[in-house]
């Protein structure tokens, strides 16, 4: 049985969690990535983005802190409810070129993508960074530098043939999310949103867009093109959002994490205006959430 899964803030504060928590039916809040048989496993520390390799089950997990700025790799479980084990670094040190990492996504060509919210290093903007796959000769290693020129990025997607990119508020460059080539070119004019920060792309057709500032979700149709946006789903008094942060889609139901408001909210897809609270009263706020 899947369980929604959520990384967080994290840091040194006492109430941080530097790991990745899977929410069980129990209503329990597990841990889920351990150390390997013989101890190894990297500090944690600000954990974003993650994903899983439908190939092999492997969990990879960025690692955002600053001194650290990792894709760490967690074999998968070797039964149901036991953690992932850590497996290795797939990318991090002085070569991989990864300035505060915030998502990763699996591409549709097989390789990894990994979007930076600092410069990358001898640079004023900070890009996306793409990385040998796992089913590479060399998982993890350092391929390119994908879409250069953006600031303060955020949540990245692919529909298999463009990128979405959120960039965030900066003093040089308007708040959007931008749409790219295969190659991180712009293809057109970007998609006004305020404070964009998570991306989900529903895998067949609308990309979601979570707007921090607006503490909403947008949709976008990729089918129909242009900068039109819909509204999908806003804060109310009864489920609230503050500050709009992970998205998920399960079973029929939306999630969106209330990062501020450390709590996780649960839609019916069909009819988003139904809401509820779907976990509460978390002790540090959260970033991402996935269904593993």
């Amino acid at each position: 049985m899947s369980n929604l899964s959520i990384s967080f803030h994290g840091g040194s504060e006492a109430t941080s969690i530097n790991n990745v928590l899977a929410f069980t039916p129990t209503d329990d809040l597990t841990p889920i990535l351990s150390p390997n048989s013989g101890g190894a496993m990297p500090a944690l520390s600000e954990l974003r983005g993650f994903f899983t390799d439908p190939t092999t089950g492997k969990l990879y997990v960025v690692n955002a802190f600053k001194d650290f700025s990792q894709i760490l790799t967690f074999s998968a479980p070797s039964s149901s409810g036991s953690s992932y084990t850590f497996d290795g670094v797939f990318a991090g040190g002085k070569d991989s070129k990864l300035a505060h990492p915030f998502c990763a996504v699996l591409g549709a060509d097989g390789y990894v993508y990994v979007s930076n919210q600092d410069p990358l290093s001898n640079q004023k903007t900070s890009a996306i960074t793409c990385y040998e796959g796992p089913d590479s000769a060399n998982p993890g290693k350092f391929k390119s530098v994908f879409g250069p020129g953006f600031f303060t990025l955020r949540g990245i997607a692919t529909d298999g043939s463009n990128w979405y990119v959120a960039g965030a508020v900066d003093s040089k460059q308007p708040a959007a999310v931008w749409i790219c080539d295969s190659k991180g070119n712009p293809q057109s004019d970007p998609l006004p949103v305020h404070e964009p920060v998570h991306l989900l792309y529903d895998g067949s057709r609308y990309l979601y867009i979570g707007s921090e500032k607006d503490n909403a979700v947008y949709q976008y149709d990729t089918h129909e093109g242009g900068t039109s946006l819909d509204t999908f789903i806003c804060t109310s008094t009864a489920v609230p959002i503050d500050h709009t942060a992970g998205l998920a889609i399960f079973n029929g139901y939306f999630y969106v994490a209330s990062r501020k408001g450390m709590a996780i909210n649960q839609y019916e897809l069909a009819t988003p205006s139904t809401g509820s609270v779907y976990v509460s009263k978390l002790a540090d706020s959260p970033e991402f959430i996935l269904f593993l």
